[in-house]
Formats: structure tokens, sequence, C-alpha cells
């Protein structure tokens, strides 16, 4: 009953107040309770390729603070996993087809202001293909729960699919503070510092 009320009631609701991480970890945890074979049976999936997905998130990451730093915009690059229940549901919609989901892993940048957000996605577009129909401008048009970001899909050199993400640092703190008051974000962060 508590794992239905999670998923249904306040999952929902930390969406709706924009907090998240706790979003997410009801809905993971809930998912491991309601359904632990599938839950088991995705992690294995995810696992298979883990290694070549962090590998794709450093390369990337590098790539996308050269490209940055060139044209002169203050940035941070983050990486991010799909979580489990986030993939189960985009698996329903892609008749099971774990090969078919697009954004496994997605690169976060912050910039100083929206201006630099729209700079940095065109700056981007110049540098890799992009898919027209996964571009989402969230700033323009903010989500309900009030999320302003820049999203779009890109095919590396190898043909893989990275979503993309590009936020106002203003927006990020107030994100941070609000929702990641005492729980910071699982993924690592990498800097706009030279590479070494």
């Amino acid at each position: 009953l508590v794992a239905k009320q999670s998923l249904h009631v306040y999952a929902p609701l930390a969406n709706r107040l924009g907090i998240f991480w706790i979003k997410a970890e009801l809905e993971d945890h809930a998912f491991q309770i309601l359904e632990p074979d599938q839950y088991y049976q995705l992690k294995k999936l995810v696992a298979k390729k883990r290694n070549e997905r962090s590998a794709l998130v450093e390369s990337m990451s590098r790539q996308i603070r050269q490209t940055l730093r060139k044209a002169g915009l203050n940035h941070q690059v983050y990486g991010r996993y799909k979580r489990f229940y986030s993939i189960h549901e985009k698996l329903q919609k892609v008749d099971q087809q774990f090969e078919r989901i697009q954004d496994l892993i997605a690169l976060r940048i912050l910039l100083d202001d929206v201006a630099d957000c729209y700079a940095a996605l065109s700056y981007i577009h110049e540098q890799w293909p992009h898919n027209e129909d996964r571009f989402k401008d969230y700033i323009t048009q903010p989500k309900p729960n009030g999320y302003q970001s820049l999203h779009t899909t890109v095919t590396t050199l190898g043909g893989d699919d990275v979503e993309i993400q590009a936020m106002s640092e203003i927006y990020d703190r107030a994100i941070e503070i609000y929702a990641y008051d005492t729980k910071p974000m699982k993924t690592f962060h990498e800097s706009n510092e030279e590479d070494t």
C-alpha cells in the first residue's frame, strides 16, 4: 500500500513541486517493491553496457567543454543516467525494445544566463547532427512545475544518441537550494577547466 501511494501520490506531488530527486527516489523504490522481477531484469540490462555509457559521457563532456570554451562561454557540464522507473515507463512506449531508448544518458550544461543557453545550443548543433523531433524549449514554455531548460538530442560519430540539456546557472541554483537541500544529485561533475 505504501509503495503504491509513493508511486501514484507522493512522486507526482514531488514532481509538481519541482523536487526531482525525491520523485526519482520514490519511483525507483516503489518500482523495486511492486514489480521486483521487472526491476531486476531492467537492472541487468542497464548494467550490461554501463562501462560504454560511462566512457561516452566522459568523451562527450570533454568535447562539449572544448567547444564551449572556444566559443568563450562560461559553463559547467554534468552527466546523469536515466532512472530505472523512468526507463521502465519509456519501455512501455517503445514496445519493450530497450535499444530504442535514446536518452539513457544525458548531459546538463549550466550557463551564466538564458542567452548563453541558446548560444551553447547553436554551437552544439554545429558540432553534432541533431534530431529536430526531440528538441524541446522549456525556457519559453516552462513545464507546469516551473522547470526551464533547452533539451536536444545529438548523434555522435559512433551513432550514439545523447540528450543534452542547457539551463542557466541561476535556475539550477534555485532548484538545488529548494530540491537538493540535503541530498546532492547522483551525478558526476565536470567543470570547464582545461583537460589534462
